[in-house]
């Protein structure tokens, strides 16, 4: 008998073995959900994440239903955002809505390859002309796609520098994509400027990089690095070693954020319906680590150590901050949703600003 068991165990794992290694076997090790609680990656040390879903959602929520433009199906806000098993759903009621602050200075920095793209425009391009309207000063800093985050927190200091008052002028940074790392690279790199920011605002941050970019790595070298040098400048071309996950990571356990400045970090992820075409590879790809991606980063690495959480958008990468599925009316769309309601990023921009007002201002209370 103990014979025969051992026999069958060995057959077992010989017939998984040739499964694994011929592609038969397609299950993999961890399948979409929302039932466990958020998560982070972060080195050993780093400052705590707050919550802040649920005041988010609400302050997002209520700017949705007042949005004059406003369908019945986009009023509905709950599609936006994961609410994952740990979101308090009875918290966040913190009154109205906070009071605009346009004596804040407001900047956006785009993600990697953003110059490359000159017919997407800036990031949430319909949301800065939202709060222009209400009185605010913000503004796009160009950075170098195809930089390096050392590079561009450069780029960031000497635009500053060119745009602000410094004796009056606070500031709040919004990042998207790369455009976070750079922000947080020149934060520890020009102190004195960072002296007068008063929040970082991370929006699908590549805060701790993507396992794509090292996969990339190789490819991007030999075949893209020096390409379409007419379109995009091929600046210094460190910008997938900026992405890369063991550089990123070392470098944020290496240096010690400002403290006088206010993190926020939201982070996206979707499902495989959901993400563009042109994502859905990458999509799967990731997905063999954590399906709970959006394309081009995973949902744990894109928190700032130190931040306020303030959710999870259930859309992809691109969907979140620029008009990929107007302008590539084939690629830019899922391949099994064809209909599908745009992420109302106008609504988003504003909401992260009054997040960030009302927390700027409590901490001063």
């Amino acid at each position: 008998m103990i014979a025969n068991n051992q026999q069958k165990h060995l057959i077992f794992y010989l017939v998984a073995s040739i499964a694994v290694i011929t592609g038969a076997c397609s299950l993999k090790l961890q399948k979409f959900d929302i039932e466990t609680p958020a998560q982070i990656l972060s080195g050993v040390g780093s400052p705590p994440v707050l919550d802040g879903r649920p005041r988010f959602r609400q302050i997002f929520c209520a700017l949705l239903e007042e949005a004059p433009e406003a369908s019945s199906e986009t009023q509905n806000c709950a599609p936006f955002f994961w609410r994952l098993a740990d979101e308090n759903i009875n918290a966040g009621s913190g009154g109205a809505l906070p009071h605009h602050d346009p004596a804040l200075k407001i900047f956006i920095v785009p993600g990697a390859f953003s110059d490359c793209f000159p017919e997407l425009g800036a990031p949430f391009q319909k949301g800065i002309d939202r709060l222009k309207g209400l009185g605010y000063r913000i503004e796009t800093i160009a950075i170098e796609g195809r930089s390096g985050s050392e590079h561009d927190a450069l780029l960031i200091a000497e635009a500053l520098s060119r745009k602000i008052n410094r004796e009056t002028d606070r500031l709040v940074l919004i990042g998207y994509s790369k455009g976070v790392t750079d922000i947080l690279h020149f934060l520890v790199d020009f102190p004195d400027l960072a002296s007068q920011v008063a929040a970082v605002i991370s929006v699908s941050g590549a805060v701790n990089g993507s396992p794509l970019a090292e996969k990339f790595m190789d490819l991007y070298e030999e075949w893209f690095a020096d390409a379409l040098p007419s379109r995009c400048p091929p600046g210094d071309k460190k910008v997938l070693i900026s992405l890369e996950r063991k550089v990123q990571m070392a470098w944020l356990a290496g240096h010690s954020l400002p403290r006088h400045v206010a993190y926020f970090s939201l982070a996206t992820f979707t499902d495989r319906p959901h993400v563009a075409r042109i994502l859905s590879t990458t999509y799967d790809q990731l997905a063999q680590i954590d399906p709970r991606n959006d394309g081009q980063l995973i949902f744990y690495d894109q928190i700032i150590p130190g931040s306020t959480l303030l959710g999870f958008a259930n859309t992809d990468h691109w969907d979140i901050a620029l008009p990929v599925r107007q302008k590539y009316r084939f690629w830019g769309r899922p391949r099994l949703l064809p209909e599908y309601t745009e992420f109302p990023k106008d609504i988003l921009l504003e909401a992260l600003v009054l997040f960030s007002i009302e927390q700027i201002q409590h901490a001063h209370r």
